[in-house]
């Protein structure tokens, strides 16, 4: 009998030390599942910063901090809501997704819903338009424009410049290669966020041509859309180079249409 009770008492004392120690794994467990702002995460993220250091603009996303990666955002034309799935290839690793979906070196959102105005639809949430990162060696791109500094004087084409005048003439040409006031909006407000404008010597706009993104960067999506992709990269270089006004490829036409852009620092 006595021993009976023994027993019973090393019983109760070790379910009053599992029964915590389980409650508090599940706890941390839990906690690990969900972000800063409280929200349940989804899929996985391999990116080498949080969703949390993507800021949100009154455009869209802009990353806060400059890294070597290329990161374009996606927008949708449609004439009739549709639904599709887009991938994304980048062969050295695509870094973080918005909305997040999981990543290797592709990406696939499934079942975004695009939408006539604009904007689409993944997992009950609207976005301005699909967001990525992935680590590219940009090609050596021989077309764009130069801005040289001499003694803090910015020329471009030949005319004394602000950085005003520099945003607006980019702004011109992005809308020149078929990009909507809104598309080419985005890529300004990045040059801003990100200061891409401050330099020392010259500066470099380049225009990387579609083929030479698609060669190493893949966007497929389920349904027959056609897609144009604008990606421009700012470089300082010391001296300037000879740079050839490019020949943007023809805008597509037609109701199931992606824009693909991007401006990052070469």
């Amino acid at each position: 009998m006595k021993m009976r009770y023994i027993i019973l008492i090393v019983c109760a004392l070790f379910l009053l030390i599992a029964i915590p120690a389980m409650v508090v794994g599940v706890a941390i467990q839990a906690d690990a599942m969900m972000d800063e702002g409280g929200e349940e995460r989804t899929g996985t993220t391999h990116s080498k910063r949080p969703v949390e250091q993507v800021e949100e603009g009154d455009n869209g996303w802009w990353r806060n901090e400059d890294v070597e990666n290329d990161s374009p955002e996606i927008f949708f034309h449609v004439t009739e809501p549709i639904t599709t799935d887009v991938t994304v290839t980048i062969p050295d690793g695509v870094t973080l997704t918005i909305p997040e979906v999981e990543m290797t070196s592709a990406a696939t959102w499934t079942d975004v819903k695009a939408n006539p105005d604009g904007t689409c639809t993944y997992e009950g949430s609207t976005y301005p338009y699909l967001y990525y990162e992935g680590i590219w060696d940009y090609p050596d791109s021989s077309f764009g424009w130069m801005v040289e500094k001499v003694d803090g004087v910015m020329v471009l084409e030949g005319e004394v410049v602000t950085e005003d005048d520099i945003l607006e003439f980019i702004t011109e040409k992005c809308i020149d290669s078929g990009l909507e006031p809104n598309e080419a909006q985005v890529i300004i407000d990045r040059i801003v966020a990100l200061d891409m404008l401050e330099f020392d010597g010259c500066l470099a706009i380049r225009y990387i041509p579609e083929v030479d993104v698609e060669a190493t960067m893949q966007l497929e999506t389920s349904e027959s859309f056609q897609t144009m992709r604008r990606h421009f990269y700012l470089e300082q270089i010391e001296t300037q180079v000879e740079l050839s006004e490019p020949v943007f490829e023809m805008r597509p036409e037609g109701d199931l249409i992606i824009h693909e852009t991007a401006v990052n620092r070469g």
